[in-house]
């Protein structure tokens, strides 16, 4: 008869003992604190993914080549205020190295107001005036004009290529 009984229901006196036949669950109880730590550990989780997907999204493969960036960044636009404060006051480009190496020297910051007294106090650092290829000529001067200086050069070059005595002239 048990046989023929695995598939049918079960009697209430049966039913009985095999509630008490099974083991209670138990329901784990949390403390506040517990509670607590395990929706900051899901918080930063959650945050450690999102900064990841910025970061991908940006082209960085982690927070550290990020701050490589950054870093290489911040050191090429000091580099780029410095040719440029050096330029402003009229520093000659070999002497940038000997500018850095002297406010470095006397620990002072890299600025415009520093590299300016730098110049003050070395004026063989500061670059010559350059010329203009060509002056303007005051209106109504003496001086020969452009003209007559391309003349005269065309006249030269007749000397030195006779076949030019031929095309007008």
């Amino acid at each position: 008869m048990d046989e023929e009984n695995k598939g049918a229901t079960l009697t209430p006196n049966e039913a009985e003992k095999e509630e008490t036949s099974t083991p209670d669950v138990k329901t784990k109880t949390f403390t506040q604190e517990e509670i607590n730590s395990l929706i900051a550990e899901r918080a930063n989780r959650a945050k450690e993914s999102a900064i990841k997907e910025v970061l991908k999204e940006a082209g960085f493969d982690s927070k550290e080549s990020l701050k490589e960036y950054l870093e290489k960044s911040k050191n090429e636009l000091s580099n780029y205020k410095f040719v440029d404060a050096c330029n402003e006051n009229k520093i000659s480009a070999d002497r940038f190295d000997d500018v850095k190496a002297l406010l470095k020297g006397k620990g002072l910051e890299i600025n415009s107001e520093n590299i300016k007294s730098v110049a003050e106090s070395h004026p063989e650092w500061i670059r010559a005036k350059r010329e203009p290829a060509l002056k303007a000529q005051p209106i109504g001067s003496t001086h020969k004009n452009v003209k007559d200086d391309l003349k005269s050069e065309y006249e030269k070059g007749k000397s030195y290529f006779p076949s030019l005595n031929k095309i007008g002239g």
